[in-house]
């Protein structure tokens, strides 16, 4: 086991799963079994998921697991689904650092249980269909690749999302720091790919609260002529409103305030 978990080391991966001990490993199932208890009461190794370990080496021993972008790609191949980093952990790599502690977003198609292990918590939001590559972005990591979302899909995302993304005022906050990664060419190409315009009436009360004034105007001119109707600015059963903004056609059930002005 040593000498294996040395081996993928040396080739800069810090993964592997349970079948992948069984065909590398001269020993019985019981025995496997045995090691990876062993290796995980000694913080040598973590269970992400049932069946998939990732490798802890010294410098992390303390927090008991790898930084998430270290192995979210072999993970999600592990699931066997189509992915990609986003939201609040999307935007922090833009830049806006507002990130929930110790928490990583991932959108998923596949309906997949959140995972915590040690004091990381890998919240998946599951989308039926995710969007075209262009709008996805690779990234480089230590041991590879992941895929996060543009900053234009991470703005949709943010005001889709709003709750998984520590609601309305951390949204706001995000929005501010992520405005000025947005190409707007892609932007609107993106709102044309959903065929909707409730994020495109959210993002611009928010733009427009935030005094963005002149992206404000262009969202507001890419929903001349389309159809729009009105739509609350945080998703809510409970259908409360304070107000209409009859610019944007949004209903305010939030009072908005940001921590960045």
């Amino acid at each position: 086991m040593d000498k294996y978990l040395e081996k993928l080391q040396s080739k800069g991966v810090y993964t592997f799963t349970r079948d992948d001990l069984k065909k590398n490993l001269p020993i019985s199932l019981a025995g496997i079994n045995m090691s990876i208890s062993r290796y995980l009461k000694r913080g040598k190794i973590a269970r992400v998921k049932s069946g998939f370990y990732v490798i802890v080496p010294p410098e992390y021993k303390k927090s008991g697991i790898l930084p998430p972008f270290w192995f979210a790609d072999d993970l999600m191949s592990y699931i066997d689904s189509e992915y990609y980093v986003g939201l609040s952990s999307a935007a922090a790599i833009y830049g806006a650092s507002h990130q929930q502690a110790r928490i990583f977003q991932i959108v998923s198609a596949k309906q997949v249980k959140d995972i915590r292990v040690k004091n990381l918590k890998i919240n998946f939001i599951s989308k039926n269909k995710i969007e075209p590559e262009k709008y996805i972005r690779s990234k480089k990591t230590e041991t590879g690749k992941v895929k996060i979302s543009s900053p234009e899909l991470t703005c949709f995302d943010l005001v889709r999302y709003i709750s998984q993304s520590g609601g309305i005022n951390s949204v706001t906050t995000v929005l501010q720091e992520l405005h000025e990664e947005i190409e707007w060419k892609k932007l609107f190409e993106l709102a044309d790919y959903y065929k909707k315009a409730i994020y495109v009436q959210r993002l611009g009360y928010l733009f427009e609260y935030l005094g963005f004034a002149e992206s404000a105007v262009r969202l507001n001119e890419w929903l001349e002529g389309k159809n729009s109707y009105p739509v609350y600015l945080v998703p809510d059963k409970r259908r409360k409103s304070l107000r209409m903004d009859k610019k944007w056609k949004v209903l305010i059930n939030r009072q908005v305030e940001s921590a960045v002005q």
